[in-house]
């Protein structure tokens, strides 16, 4: 098993395509390229598009981060756009901004923080989860795993529990010395265990270092006797957390979090892979709202994914920007719409280096959410080049609107002051209005 790092939105080609790779290229096995190209053609099309690249076929890696495992076990980890492929520092620091950024998603299961910072520090994206699940479900196991009532049937020598009388008459005939009772046991064979094997048996399937495997097979001697779960969401709704089983949750996130976002890949005529993949632009918005969230003034409110708009009078187009500030009557009174685009200007609305697409997108945001004019504010992730934000620009033959290109930190645990500026004339402007 090898694991290739690579960057969203750039390419990969198979070994032999160049005696010296390109800055925007990685290299990787011609078997596992292909297995690539096809899965891009099938299950995987959202994530890896075919193309030519200096003459050359390649695969261009989309918005997605994450993991893609081939059968063969190779990997290809993707980091954001944002890391620094030329050091092993800088490939830890991408990991680690991948790793906090998730934990600002409430969806996803919450790192163990005693163990994160060590795994950080050297770790390949897939090894790290691997470490927080064995953790997670290492910690259940240190508190001891919760038994409970459940009712067994079977053939007894003394009456235990209720005879069972049609199948006393069934199986003991010629056996009289025998009883077929139902009794109640006190067992550790419940759904939250059950799912927790199940946690563990989809581990032992996937490559893992020599350290995890031995945790691993630690691990399951303590589920001896208990069944995997094969039916994990009937098991799932059984779920019952009780009082002192708080250390179940994280186990049980991270069981679901991998049954739900591990995809399969298939291709034809091949054995199955899979992957693991997140939208860096969703993450991206939820940096963003997370931190101005705490801002806000009593009533206020911060509505991701504005609905109901559309471009055509036949509720055609929908116009869907990613988050309207609302004030107390829920009249919109802002728009702001995350970019997760590398800008290297100090002023780039200014110079001309915004995507006009992203332009005119917003124009059409303004004419249909912002009929009383309002400020737009475009979010970019901040760079050494752009740190401040650009100047107002009203739009023309839509005065009434102004927009401007603000950069954003997204690990910052509280907004720039730029921000909260920005929010407090928003604030004002729209108390005038109203």
């Amino acid at each position: 098993m090898a694991v290739y790092t690579v960057l969203e939105h750039e390419y990969v080609a198979p070994v032999g395509c160049w005696t010296d790779a390109p800055a925007r290229v990685t290299l990787i096995p011609v078997g596992f390229f292909d297995w690539l190209y096809a899965a891009a053609e099938e299950t995987l099309d959202h994530a890896l598009k075919p193309a030519v690249y200096q003459r050359k076929s390649v695969l261009k890696l989309q918005q997605f981060v994450g993991l893609i495992q081939s059968p063969g076990g190779d990997q290809l980890e993707i980091l954001p756009k944002t890391t620094r492929l030329d050091s092993e520092t800088g490939v830890q620091a991408g990991r680690q901004l991948l790793v906090q950024m998730l934990q600002q998603v409430p969806e996803f299961p919450q790192f163990l923080s005693w163990q994160a910072h060590v795994a950080l520090a050297s770790w390949p994206l897939w090894s790290l989860w691997v470490g927080q699940m064995l953790a997670a479900v290492a910690q259940v196991v240190r508190h001891g795993l919760r038994s409970a009532y459940g009712e067994q049937e079977g053939q007894q020598t003394v009456l235990r529990g209720r005879l069972l009388v049609a199948e006393q008459v069934r199986h003991n005939s010629l056996h009289r010395e025998r009883l077929y009772c139902r009794f109640p046991v006190y067992t550790q064979d419940r759904a939250e265990n059950r799912l927790l094997h199940r946690l563990l048996h989809e581990l032992s399937r996937q490559p893992l270092n020599a350290g995890q495997h031995q945790q691993l097979r630690q691990l399951r001697l303590h589920f001896e006797g208990i069944p995997v779960s094969l039916d994990w969401r009937r098991d799932w709704r059984a779920v019952q957390l009780a009082r002192g089983m708080t250390a179940y949750r994280a186990a049980l996130d991270w069981l679901y979090w991998l049954l739900t976002r591990q995809m399969p890949i298939t291709t034809a005529g091949a054995a199955a892979g899979w992957s693991l993949l997140l939208d860096m632009n969703r993450l991206f918005e939820h940096a963003v709202a997370r931190q101005l969230r705490p801002g806000l003034p009593p009533g206020w409110q911060l509505r991701e994914q504005g609905k109901g708009r559309y471009l055509f009078h036949q509720a055609l187009h929908e116009l869907v920007p990613d988050l309207l500030l609302c004030d107390p009557q829920g009249r919109v009174v802002a728009l702001l719409d995350a970019k997760w685009k590398r800008l290297e200007h100090a002023d780039p609305l200014q110079a001309g280096k915004l995507d006009r697409a992203d332009l005119f997108q917003m124009k059409a945001y303004a004419m249909a959410y912002l009929p009383q004019g309002g400020p737009i504010l475009l979010v970019y992730p901040s760079t050494a080049q752009f740190l401040a934000p650009s100047a107002w620009a009203p739009f023309a033959h839509l005065p009434q609107c102004r927009l401007r290109a603000v950069p954003l930190d997204p690990l910052a645990e509280t907004p720039p002051h730029w921000l909260a500026e920005g929010l407090a004339s928003t604030l004002d402007s729209a108390a005038a209005l109203g």
